[in-house]
């Protein structure tokens, strides 16, 4: 008996899984702050948000890996993981820099890229509609001391 044969059923899970165990950790970790309220968010706030968000998309996944079992790919798509990370370290590294709206224009942009089935219009699209999202709800709804555009 093989033992590849044995955990294949349970391998489409483990993403699912890994999600639910990391919001079980932010939500353990958050909890131990103040929520505050929406206008007034406490640091806890965030966290609890993130975990939730967190919990949810890991009990659809799961319900969704039961309920369709399929074979599962085992290749390894590396293209896709190295510009999800470019990315986030590209938005780490501009926001203070160029601003809210250029930081998530190029990360959005190099994420999206990741799917090599997104043509330019559709990346483009998308793009634009993050950055205005972006720019309304955190610079004139929520009032966060982020510059749109360069150093404030």
């Amino acid at each position: 008996m093989k033992t590849g044969k044995k955990f294949a059923r349970l391998e489409p899970m483990f993403g699912s899984l890994a999600l639910i165990v990391a919001a079980c950790f932010v939500l353990g970790i958050g909890w131990g702050y103040s929520a505050g309220k929406l206008t007034q968010m406490g640091p806890g706030y965030f966290p609890r948000i993130v975990g939730f968000a967190l919990l949810g998309f890991g009990a659809l996944s799961l319900y969704s890996d039961v309920t369709n079992p399929t074979v599962s790919n085992t290749r390894f798509e590396w293209r896709n993981l190295a510009f999800v990370c470019a990315s986030i370290l590209t938005f780490a590294a501009l926001i203070d820099r160029a601003g809210l709206v250029p930081a998530t224009f190029v990360s959005v942009a190099l994420a999206t890229i990741a799917d090599s089935q997104n043509s330019v219009k559709s990346t483009l699209i998308y793009t634009l509609c993050v950055c205005l999202f972006a720019w309304g709800l955190f610079i004139h709804v929520l009032e966060l001391p982020l510059s749109a555009f360069g150093r404030g």
